[in-house]
């Protein structure tokens, strides 16, 4: 796998640098002792030279013990163990992207909520799928304190989010079973979890964005395996305060059924007969990735997108009624653009990502097949062309923690 090798060949070129420079430091060292030794011997048994005496032998003790410190903590070739090389640095794959199935809570079932689709190397989700909770009261409750265990290791058995301690325990367990040395810098919680994911220190300067919004869900699970890092991208706070959260408030009244009066059915252009055909709502929110990063990390998406689609059951059978979405550039002066098809949103997209990625796509952008969700674990996740995003190499955390 050349997305495995590379970190690796990374890794090892930089280990081989420290190692030369420890050898360097510890063959002066070993000179030292020696002359020492030499000098002693040469002394005479006065009294007088017993403080020199003295004095080298604890230069020789000095260094013999800074040789033996340096031989200790001397990093491990990793690929020189084949036998650790999956468990070691799993961490380090960065496969890109990273198919999510957000799993939360300990309800009987699968607890399986929404569909994410991870930018590994721009650390942000390119979009998260979803069926709104058409019946449910929406609650939000606490704020973004998820992880996904299987970003930092690929090879997770365990694929429920977990919270900062859960994840640093998951970290150090591992560590611990794979007998991976923490004296490795590369093997240590918090580089592993900042090398996986976005945490909480990328978003000082913007609001954590959901793509999934906690509002479209009722107060429970559903609302709460929202608020994980895996669903949330950087988003100008006036944007996501404004506009963009009039947008995600409007889309729920709207299909939520949550009308205080006939004002409201006029001021969002909806029907009684659509509201009673419309039985599912599923919705597909994402980003375009964008040309500037936060903090050389985490990159800031250039625009917001949500698409939807609703549909009716006629027996067995889903059959598509409507469908939209709505575009907002990234901006505190985003203004939200709603198109009445999710087709003409898919065009504008298409242009949008030639434009922002420098790139030319040669597939259309289909978000649903005909306007009919395929958001179930047995089935294709909506399909963006695999040429839409540019493959990018993580970068590694500039510091060591």
């Amino acid at each position: 796998m050349n997305l495995f090798k590379s970190p690796l060949q990374e890794l090892k070129s930089g280990i081989d640098k420290v190692q030369a420079e420890l050898n360097d430091i510890q063959s002066v060292l070993k000179i030292v002792p020696q002359r020492c030794q030499e000098l002693l011997s040469e002394l005479p048994e006065e009294t007088k030279c017993s403080k020199l005496k003295e004095h080298l032998q604890n230069i020789i003790k000095t260094c013999n013990e800074v040789i033996k410190n340096i031989t200790d903590i001397k990093p491990s070739d990793p690929l020189a163990f084949p036998e650790l090389q999956k468990h070691f640095l799993s961490a380090y794959e960065a496969a890109s992207p990273a198919y999510i199935c957000q799993k939360y809570g300990n309800k009987p079932g699968d607890n399986y909520h929404f569909a994410t689709l991870y930018d590994r190397a721009r650390r942000m989700p390119l979009y998260s799928a979803y069926k709104m909770d058409r019946s449910g009261t929406p609650k939000r409750k606490g704020g973004i304190i998820n992880y996904e265990p299987q970003l930092v290791h690929w090879d997770a058995p365990e694929s429920k989010q977990k919270s900062i301690r859960d994840i640093n325990t998951f970290i150090k367990d591992h560590n611990g079973v794979n007998k991976c040395p923490e004296r490795h810098p590369d093997v240590r919680i918090a580089y592993k979890l900042r090398w996986s994911q976005a945490t909480d220190d990328d978003f000082t300067s913007f609001d954590r964005g959901h793509l999934n919004p906690a509002g479209h869900h009722a107060e429970g699970d559903g609302s709460e395996a929202t608020m994980t890092f895996t669903n949330v991208a950087p988003q100008s706070k006036i944007m996501n305060n404004g506009p963009w959260n009039d947008y995600e408030t409007k889309l729920r009244i709207k299909y939520g059924g949550d009308f205080k009066s006939d004002k409201d059915m006029v001021r969002l252009e909806i029907t009684q007969t659509q509201i009673q055909n419309c039985h599912n709502l599923y919705v597909v929110t994402g980003v375009v990735p964008g040309n500037t990063w936060q903090f050389g990390r985490v990159n800031v998406p250039s625009y917001y997108w949500s698409a939807h689609c609703c549909t009716r059951m006629d027996q067995n059978n889903e059959v598509p009624v409507l469908s939209g979405g709505a575009l907002c550039p990234n901006r505190d002066d985003g203004e939200v653009e709603e198109f009445d098809s999710v087709d003409k949103l898919e065009v504008k997209l298409k242009t949008l990502i030639e434009k922002e990625l420098h790139l030319k796509l040669n597939n259309p952008i289909h978000i649903f097949d005909k306007c009919v969700p395929q958001l179930t674990r047995s089935k294709s996740l909506p399909s963006i062309p695999s040429d839409s995003v540019v493959p990018l190499k993580p970068k590694r955390p500039k510091e060591y923690k």
